[in-house]
């Protein structure tokens, strides 16, 4: 089951009864992958989205409840510090933006501008803020685009920024539109705020922000991806530009619960970004979950369809970090992907929400958190420092429809 599912749902979850939450000392690795994992914070809103910030802090977003659920709840983003360097946040998170859309799903920054993505319903937006000098304090806001959403199955869940390579001054902005439906698309969504376009479903698209140090503005949109049904995560590699994405597969045809297709990585080369835009071929080209087979031969080939491991499943592709050059040593260069699973599923009943290593020079894929490992929920956001790599898990052991903070942030190191 797709994480972009949740959202059909959310009525259904409020009426799902809570359990009692379970403890979690810390995240359960697979047997003999070579990496330290400890608990750095707990006690959490729902933590989607988070950046390494440049003083070594973690920016993280968050979606307090106001109506006993993340379906219902205002976004924050919080602060962790780590001033001793002991790998676990120092007390309370500082709350540096309040009174945000809520459901927040993604954070990215680029110089002190700060991006959120958030989808709550009818609200849907992304929200420019401006950092304070030091990073603490309050941020304010600088704009805003919205997205009016109308009966479509995915909306806008992921961000990336970067400098432009064409013009240092300015910030490029990527985002996705969504599917409009489990395995058809041709929709076109309305969006307002900085940004004034109608835009078709199944992409990813790019805007130059422009700064002026007051105020922001936004060029027009470039599409730069279509045939991707739902690319929840999506990052550029820091050595060699290329712009790397998850893909959400689609959900079966006649059971919801199980998958039709494959969850996808996918790439499009640096010298490509801007230029003409790659289809990655959904909805006519995509590889069968349960076997493997290929169906259609339309775009670009995915790098790697994520078919079940040892019949271990992996459903839900939410998140996507590079992992820093510490971990080569012991784990080679590769890109960890986090997987959602079961839209309200914890523990062993969410038999889908593993976190993978794909290595990047052989593209093998391997297992570093397996589907259905007691008390863990949805593993549904990464972020890499130098020397770690950041996993949050939205609720530890319990249902989103639940106002008691249960959300953790682990820390991997190499062992």
């Amino acid at each position: 089951m797709r994480f972009s599912w949740l959202f059909f749902v959310a009525g259904l979850v409020a009426l799902i009864s809570a359990p009692a939450l379970a403890q979690q000392n810390t995240l359960p690795l697979q047997e003999g992958v070579p990496l330290n994992a400890n608990v750095f914070a707990e006690g959490l809103n729902f933590p989607v989205g988070m950046v390494v910030l440049p003083d070594g802090s973690l920016l993280v977003g968050s979606s307090k409840p106001t109506a006993g659920s993340y379906f219902s709840s205002t976004g924050e983003l919080l602060r962790l510090t780590d001033l001793d360097g002991d790998g676990v946040a120092d007390g309370e998170p500082a709350v540096v933006a309040s009174d945000l859309a809520g459901m927040v799903t993604a954070v990215a920054v680029q110089g002190d501008l700060v991006f959120v993505t958030s989808v709550e319903s009818g609200r849907e937006r992304i929200q420019i803020l401006r950092a304070t000098e030091d990073w603490s304090g309050s941020y304010t806001a600088s704009g805003e685009i919205t997205f009016a959403f109308r009966s479509f199955a995915h909306q806008s869940y992921g961000l990336a920024t970067r400098p432009s390579p064409a013009d240092p001054n300015l910030i490029e902005l990527y985002f996705n539109v969504g599917a409009s439906g489990n395995d058809t698309d041709g929709r076109y969504v309305t969006v307002g705020g900085l940004l004034n376009a109608s835009l078709i479903d199944s992409s990813i698209y790019m805007t130059e922000v422009a700064d002026d140090g007051v105020s922001v503005s936004t060029g027009e949109p470039v599409q730069i991806a279509t045939g991707l049904r739902n690319a929840m995560a999506f990052g550029f590699h820091p050595e060699t530009g290329d712009l790397w994405i998850t893909d959400n597969g689609i959900d079966g045809l006649e059971d919801v619960w199980a998958s039709y297709s494959a969850d996808e990585l996918n790439v499009i080369a640096a010298s490509d970004i801007g230029g003409a835009t790659v289809d990655f071929g959904f909805p006519t080209t995509f590889t069968v979950y349960d076997t493997g087979e290929v169906v259609g031969s339309d775009g670009v080939q995915p790098v790697v369809a994520f078919v079940p491991i040892d019949g271990m499943e992996n459903e839900g592709v939410a998140s996507m970090v590079f992992t820093p050059a510490s971990f080569a040593p012991v784990m080679g260069a590769g890109v960890m992907v986090g997987f959602h699973g079961q839209y309200d599923q914890w523990g062993p009943d969410n038999e889908e929400n593993a976190l993978l290593f794909v290595d990047l020079d052989s593209l093998d894929v391997s297992i570093v958190v397996p589907s259905g490992s007691p008390g863990v929920g949805h593993l549904d956001s990464l972020a890499a420092s130098d020397d770690a790599i950041y996993v949050a898990d939205m609720c530890v052991g319990d249902s989103l429809a639940h106002a008691t903070p249960c959300g953790v942030i682990y820390r991997l190191t190499p062992a």
